[in-house]
């Protein structure tokens, strides 16, 4: 996804609507959260609160795909490339196609 304000903003908005009709087709309403701190870090505003939530998942019984992102967001690469590296290669793959990729440019090389 581009930097462009306008998609951004739709994108916000998009994501807004999936977290409050908690959408079924993710497995838990935190994806969506993710999104939502990937458009506030795109746009300069991921706030203090916003971090320390993101570090609360830390600490949690949180898949690896959903840590890397995580990590990645608290641009904590290495223990990014760590839970990365846990992944099977068909989610590896996968997630390099993801707009996460934007903030860790190296990932395609973890592969």
């Amino acid at each position: 996804m581009s930097g462009d304000s306008r998609f951004l903003h739709l994108a916000e908005q998009i994501n807004e609507w999936v977290i409050s009709t908690r959408y079924k087709l993710f497995r838990r309403n935190d994806f969506p959260y993710i999104n939502k701190c990937q458009i506030k870090k795109r746009k300069g505003i991921l706030g203090d609160d916003d971090i320390a939530q993101l570090k609360e998942f830390t600490s949690n019984q949180c898949g690896n795909d959903f840590l890397t992102m995580v990590y990645i967001l608290l641009e904590d690469f290495e223990s990014a490339k760590r839970c990365f590296g846990k992944l099977n290669s068909e989610t590896r793959k996968r997630m390099t196609e993801l707009p996460i990729i934007y903030f860790c440019s190296d990932m395609k090389n973890w592969i």
